[in-house]
């Protein structure tokens, strides 16, 4: 029987942090899946897609750098070296059609699906720190736009073609 005289305890846990959610980009390329999976694992094609350097060997266990911003290292000033660097380790390899790198707090994983010249390039990146997601999806989606730009031949020929990836409403880039 409740006694309004006797004290009342209340007792709850309160939440575990949440990991934060993985981010998960996708994007069709006009290729087949091998070319695709060929890009994905070439360092001299990432290197063009990330302005950078890239050294990887798509073989689990071995060790990768995916350097961009290389520019910064011309720049006058002091440039901080090394601070657009992601390194870590290739962890598992499905040739020709998955490869998952982890370094530092963040695990990604790259896969090519598809057939004939048709193919599906995701991403699925998982970060544990504390680092704005927002920021990390944009990056996994520019890398997609610019994958697909080189990758698929463009119908003019030899005219420049640029895309970009613009973080804004339907609205303010019509305006």
């Amino acid at each position: 029987m409740y006694n309004p005289a006797s004290p009342v305890v209340c007792e709850f846990a309160l939440p575990k942090r949440l990991p934060p959610a993985p981010i998960v980009e996708s994007l069709a390329v006009a290729v087949s899946p091998e070319r695709a999976w060929e890009a994905l694992t070439s360092p001299g094609f990432l290197g063009d897609i990330l302005m950078g350097h890239v050294e990887l060997d798509p073989r689990p266990g071995k060790p990768f750098v995916w350097k961009w911003g290389v520019w910064a290292d011309a720049a006058p000033g002091p440039a901080k070296r090394d601070s657009y660097a992601w390194r870590g380790t290739v962890l598992d390899v499905v040739p020709g059609s998955m490869l998952i790198l982890s370094g530092g707090s963040s695990t990604t994983v790259l896969t090519v699906k598809g057939e004939g010249a048709a193919s599906l390039l995701t991403v699925v990146h998982v970060n544990s720190s504390t680092a704005p997601s927002e920021d990390y999806q944009y990056g996994w989606a520019d890398f997609l736009l610019r994958m697909k730009t080189l990758l698929e031949p463009h119908p003019s020929g030899d005219a420049l073609y640029l895309r970009t990836l613009v973080r804004a409403t339907p609205a303010e880039v019509l305006r």
